[in-house]
């Protein structure tokens, strides 16, 4: 039974205020790199980029767009997510998003700074990601937290035919 893909969640505004062109950058560098997109990324909101994500999201089906939702709604998803990305890079006073990923138990990919500080760890701090502008730097840690999840699939398969 092979184990499901790295589930990513965004649920915010899809503005510059909240760098989501960031996600888009991220988004087409692993199409660059990869053909397609190597992970299921679950979208809820609405505002600027909304096109930007539709057309991405008709042509790959790992891409999946609900507009604006309630926090009920999103909650059903956030058991089957693994990260939830909050590249906000504007003063963030408090930092809701984060603050209710971390209260799904789903640790907060962004910018470690502001009201986001509470809530990104070191590890998911983009800024800490090695490579020169942010657009890379989310990119890489986004795809090394997508290597390892697929090392722990390989890992939990090899321990199953041990089993066996």
């Amino acid at each position: 039974m092979p184990e499901k893909k790295m589930w990513l969640l965004y649920f915010a505004r899809m503005d510059d205020e909240k760098w989501f062109w960031l996600i888009l950058d991220m988004l087409n560098k692993f199409i660059q790199e990869y053909w397609e997109i190597p992970f299921s990324f679950y979208v809820f909101g609405k505002w600027k980029y909304v096109q930007d994500l539709l057309d991405l999201a008709a042509k790959y089906n790992s891409i999946h767009f609900f507009g604006w939702q309630s926090l009920e709604t999103i909650q059903r998803y956030k058991d089957n997510c693994h990260y939830c990305l909050t590249p906000s890079t504007f003063l963030e006073t408090f930092g809701l998003t984060a603050a209710n990923s971390l209260s799904m138990w789903l640790p907060a990919i962004g910018f470690s700074k502001w009201g986001l500080s509470q809530f990104v760890s070191n590890k998911y701090d983009i800024s800490k990601a090695r490579w020169l502008d942010d657009s890379e730097k989310l990119y890489n840690l986004v795809k090394g937290l997508w290597e390892e999840h697929e090392q722990e699939k390989i890992d939990i398969q090899k321990e199953r035919k041990k089993a066996e």
